[in-house]
């Protein structure tokens, strides 16, 4: 599993563009790396976990990888965890 990808697939269904602002994606990523790359070993491990879950939950319900949903359904799946 790429994490890199679910990252830019979370930022695209979390936060579309709008009137003022544009879509988050590999930018928004790019810029959110360095400092995830300078958490604490727990931190950065929670993060894998958390990145993990959300792919499971992309397989569990709907067959397919949280990458390769629609946008409505990537967000669906963030719904989920609320």
């Amino acid at each position: 599993m790429n994490h890199r990808e679910t990252l830019i697939a979370i930022a695209e269904a979390a936060l579309p563009a709008g009137r003022y602002i544009p879509a988050a994606g590999e930018a928004t990523v790019a810029k959110v790396e360095p400092f995830l790359d300078h958490l604490p070993p727990p931190l950065s491990a929670g993060m894998s976990g958390l990145l993990r879950a959300v792919e499971a939950a992309a397989w569990l319900g709907h067959r397919r990888s949280f990458v390769q949903l629609p946008i409505e359904k990537r967000l669906a799946v963030l719904e989920s965890f609320r």
